[in-house]
C-alpha cells in the first residue's frame, strides 16, 4: 500500500491538479511513467478526481515516489511538490533562495555568465532526476551454455523495453546462450552505508525477446581506421523485450535535438557527459567526463570517460540527464605503450534516424 499520509496525498493531488491540465497530465503519465490515464481513472470524473485515482493506483503498486519525482522533474518550480519531496527525503533541500538578498542594481555584479559553462540549473531537481535514473538502469546478465556469464548494462526506454548493445547479447542470438536464462537486474546499487550492495530485482526476457537490433562495425575494432567510417546501419544496438513490464520505474529521457535533423543536445566537443554503468560486474557506478564530439557521419560520439568490461550498453547522459548516446566501445588501439585516448557511443540521434527511416513501430514506443 501507499506510504503517503492522508494530508500528504491531498497535498500531492492539489499540486498535480494545479501543475497540469488533463491533457498534459495524460501525456506526462505516459511519457515519464508508462502509465495510461484512462486505465487508472474513470474518464467521467472531474480532473481532480482522476488525479486522486492515479495517486491511489500509484500507492497500491508502489510507485508514489516515482510519480512525485517525475512530476517535480517536469515542474521544478512547483513549491508544493518541492516541499513534499523534501519531507519524504526524495531531495536534499527544497528551501530555494528566498532568504537571499536581491542583487544591487546600482553596482556592477560580481558574477558573470560564461559561455563555455554548462549554465545554471536547480540542484534539487537534478538530484531528484538522478535518483529516478538509478531505477531505470540495470545489469544485463548472459549465462553461457559453455560456462561463465557475460555482463553488460542496459536501460529502460519503455516500460517493458531495455536498450543495450547488440554485442552484449550476440551469443544469445547465435545459440551459445539461452534467452530464458538471461536476466536484467535492476536496483543493484550500493546503499547509503556504502558497504553492502542491494542485490536488486532480476527480470527475465519475454519469449519474443529481441525487438530490433543492428551489429557493430569492423571499423570499431580497427586501431588505424583512416578515413573509414561505420555505416549508418552499423549501430550496435539491441532492444530487449522484458517478460514483466516495469511501469513504476519510468524510462530514460531522450535528449531533444538542438535543431530539426541536427545532432542531439549534449554532443558538442567540450560538453560534460555522464555514464551510469555496471563495470566489472559491480553495482551501478557513475563516471563523468568531457565530450570529444562526433565523427564525420555522426555515427559515433567520443568522450573522455572511464568505463570497463560490463559497461557496454550504458546510457550516456548530458548535463540535464537526458540520453544522448549508447556506450559501446573504447579506443581499439592496444599497441604497446599506447594509452587509450577515448571511449565511444552510438549517438541516440543516429539510432532514431535509423528507426524512423524504416518506419519502425519502435519509434512510437520511444516517443510514447
Amino acid at each position: 500500500m501507499g506510504t503517503l499520509t492522508g494530508p500528504q496525498s491531498k497535498q500531492l493531488r492539489d499540486s498535480l491538479a494545479r501543475a497540469f491540465n488533463e491533457r498534459t497530465f495524460e501525456i506526462f503519465l505516459w511519457e515519464e511513467l508508462g502509465q495510461r490515464l484512462d486505465s487508472l481513472a474513470p474518464s467521467n470524473e472531474p480532473f481532480t478526481g482522476r488525479v486522486y485515482h492515479v495517486i491511489r493506483a500509484a500507492g497500491e503498486s508502489d510507485w508514489e515516489r516515482d510519480l512525485i519525482v517525475a512530476a517535480l522533474a517536469q515542474r521544478p518550480k512547483n513549491q508544493a511538490l518541492l516541499n513534499l519531496a523534501a519531507k519524504l527525503g526524495l531531495i536534499e533541500n527544497a528551501g530555494g533562495t528566498a532568504g537571499l538578498p536581491g542583487p544591487d542594481t546600482e553596482q556592477q555584479p560580481l558574477q558573470r555568465f560564461i559561455i563555455e559553462s554548462s549554465g545554471l540549473g536547480d540542484p534539487a531537481v537534478w538530484h531528484a532526476r538522478m535518483g529516478y535514473l538509478l531505477r531505470q538502469v540495470g545489469r544485463v546478465e548472459v549465462p553461457l551454455d559453455a560456462g561463465g556469464t557475460l555482463t553488460g548494462t542496459g536501460f529502460l526506454v519503455a516500460s517493458d523495453l531495455v536498450l543495450t548493445n547488440y554485442h552484449v547479447v550476440a551469443d544469445v542470438r547465435a545459440g551459445a546462450a539461452r534467452p530464458e536464462a538471461v536476466r536484467v537486474r535492476f536496483d543493484h546499487v550500493v546503499g547509503p552505508d556504502e558497504l553492502v550492495p542491494n542485490q536488486g530485482t532480476a527480470i527475465a526476457l519475454a519469449q519474443r525477446w529481441l525487438a530490433a537490433w543492428r551489429p557493430p562495425s569492423e571499423v570499431d575494432l580497427s586501431p588505424h581506421p583512416g578515413a573509414h567510417l561505420p555505416g549508418r546501419d552499423e549501430l550496435d544496438f539491441a532492444f530487449l523485450r522484458l517478460a514483466a513490464s516495469q511501469p513504476g520505474r519510468g524510462r530514460v529521457r531522450l535528449a531533444r535535438p538542438a535543431q530539426p535533423g541536427g545532432p542531439g543536445a549534449g554532443t558538442v566537443a567540450g560538453d560534460w557527459l555522464i555514464i551510469l554503468q555496471h563495470p566489472g560486474d559491480e553495482p551501478l557506478k557513475q563516471a563523468f567526463g568531457l565530450s570529444l564530439g562526433q565523427n564525420a557521419n555522426q555515427t559515433r560520439l567520443r568522450y573522455k570517460i572511464t568505463t570497463d568490461r560490463g559497461s557496454s550498453g550504458a546510457p550516456v547522459l548530458n548535463e540535464r540527464l537526458e540520453l544522448v548516446g549508447l556506450h559501446h566501445a573504447g579506443d581499439p588501439n592496444f599497441e604497446q605503450w599506447h594509452t587509450p585516448e577515448y571511449n565511444a557511443a552510438v549517438p541516440v540521434a543516429a539510432l532514431l534516424d535509423y528507426l524512423e527511416a524504416r518506419e519502425s513501430a519502435l519509434v512510437r514506443e520511444l516517443a510514447g
